[in-house]
């Protein structure tokens, strides 16, 4: 069994058919910057799979329905704390909410 390249092997087109499946599915839309996070995240499946190619997989993924289950949590960062990134918190707190505050008064 050969390793992943990481990053070589996915191409351009295999990274599209995984951004459509995953938008289709569940919605979340994987923007190009996002290449080197799916290598990274799905090169470990591939190697437990025993694959040596994200064609293969991809392959795999049309007649097992339960792996694509598996992708998305490969794939998506599964943390349930709300307040996991503060700097969106900083953001409304310093500059939308005071915003508000100040259309809501001129009303």
């Amino acid at each position: 069994m050969t390793a992943i390249d990481k990053g070589s092997d996915l191409t351009p087109e295999e990274f599209e058919m995984i951004r459509r499946i995953i938008y289709d599915s569940i919605g979340v839309n994987l923007k190009e910057n996002k290449k080197s996070l799916v290598v990274s995240r799905l090169s470990r499946r591939l190697k437990e799979l025993g694959f040596t190619t994200y064609t293969r997989y991809l392959q795999y993924l049309k007649n097992s329905p339960e792996e694509v289950n598996i992708m998305f949590n490969c794939i998506t960062t599964n943390v349930t704390s709300f307040f996991r990134e503060k700097h969106h918190f900083d953001y409304l707190e310093n500059h939308y909410l005071p915003r508000l505050e100040e259309m809501a008064k001129k009303k």
